[in-house]
């Protein structure tokens, strides 16, 4: 007999149990739609991942200014930082792993515009921050070189910056207030979506940071030329621990940091190893998730098993009669295999539509993203055809081991 022999002889016997083959291929419905409603989740959040890590910059190694422990040895006071646009220079200039680096003062100030009055977040930076951040202006203009020479009063609206303060016009050309200082928006920037902390990245404005040194300040008697942060892009991902110790040595020679017991005045972190371990912490959560789920699916393999088991009683003389007119037991075994594989498969192709129905639900309702991958669906079915070769197994030897005489004779 040929395969298409096999199938058809199998679909006829599934079709005259409807309810027993029905309720058989239930646990591997489900099992399916759940199995790939987690795969998509976990694809979703994987792609977000990376998006997030991608709009964060490529390679990216971030510099904080901290307080600064005080050593017995210290005559500066602690609690001041001194991180400058000068490190950043420097870092760019005599670290040959480092593409480029941005000196970032961020400020927590009220934005007013007309009766609009909100507090955001707003960043001064020097002119490479942009090629740090991958980051460009989708309407007006990025800032001019002697914009920050001179300190003058422009800004950069981010998305949701833009859409709060100038809901209902194009904020290019027209003023608003940061503070007590009035600046103009030269420019909006594209849209980067959440970073790895879920913050919006988008709701922020950007001014030249001599901008932000000498206008945001206000009359506190603080150093007028420090930063809070020098973003550093690295020139290939190997680099990347290299580049990070360059750091901390250069910034410690220029800070005099680090000896006779005088703490350091800046953290150094490498975004890409943080995103890796977080990437690592969602990959163990969903391979948690996958094996409580195809728990369910091992429930169904069973449930089949079970199944062919009666099926291989009920059909005794059936089977006594095909061995006595020259079928051999290969023939018996190829004949239930097919059946258990039909069945699970038959199962798996409903469950991979209701995953996915269940994967969309979970995202509409919850707002995660959901990613669907070929190959994940693919390998759920591949899956579900080898669970049925593997619990038909045992049935098909069972029947192919009958002996054709008492076989023919059993009621």
């Amino acid at each position: 007999m040929t395969l298409a022999d096999d199938l058809l002889n199998a679909g006829g016997n599934l079709r005259r149990h409807p309810l027993r083959t029905v309720l058989s291929v239930l646990g591997i419905c489900i099992g399916v739609a759940a199995t790939l409603a987690m795969v998509a989740v976990g694809e979703g959040a994987k792609r977000d991942l990376m998006r997030r890590i991608d709009s964060l910059g490529a390679n990216l190694i971030v510099v904080l200014a901290e307080k600064p422990h005080r050593g017995r040895s210290a005559g500066e006071r602690a609690g001041i930082s001194r991180l400058s646009a000068s490190d950043a220079a420097a870092i760019a200039a005599q670290i040959p792993e480092v593409a480029a680096a941005a000196a970032v003062l961020s400020l927590k100030l009220r934005a007013i515009h007309g009766n609009r009055n909100r507090a955001v977040r707003v960043q001064g930076v020097t002119a490479s921050f942009f090629r740090v951040r991958h980051w460009s202006v989708v309407r007006g203009t990025a800032f001019m070189a002697s914009d920050y020479r001179s300190a003058d009063t422009v800004a950069l609206l981010g998305r949701t910056a833009a859409e709060r303060l100038f809901p209902d016009q194009d904020p290019v050309g027209e003023s608003l207030r940061l503070g007590r200082t009035r600046f103009t928006v030269v420019g909006v920037l594209a849209a980067k979506g959440q970073n790895l902390q879920g913050r919006d990245q988008d709701d922020v404005i950007l001014v030249p940071l001599r901008s932000a040194q000498l206008r945001l300040l206000g009359r506190r008697r603080v150093d007028r030329t420090t930063v809070t942060a020098i973003l550093v892009s690295v020139t290939g991902k190997s680099w990347m621990p290299r580049a990070r110790e360059a750091i901390v040595q250069l910034l410690r020679q220029r800070h005099r940091s680090g000896i006779h017991g005088r703490g350091d005045d800046f953290s150094v972190h490498d975004l890409t190893e943080i995103a890796e371990t977080r990437r690592q912490a969602e990959g163990v959560f969903q391979g948690f998730l996958l094996i409580v789920t195809a728990i369910s699916l091992l429930v169904g393999g069973i449930g089949i098993m079970n199944i062919m088991l009666v099926a291989v009683s009920e059909r005794r003389r059936e089977i006594g009669l095909r061995l006595a007119v020259g079928a051999t037991t290969g023939d018996i075994r190829r004949q239930f295999l097919t059946e258990a594989a039909l069945m699970t498969a038959a199962g798996g192709v409903p469950g991979v539509f209701a995953g996915m129905v269940t994967a969309a639900v979970i995202g509409r309702v919850t707002g995660w993203p959901i990613g669907f991958s070929f190959w994940a669906v693919a390998g759920v079915l591949l899956f579900c055809v080898c669970l049925g070769i593997c619990f038909g197994l045992y049935p098909a030897i069972r029947a192919a081991r009958l002996d054709p005489i008492q076989a023919i004779h059993h009621e």
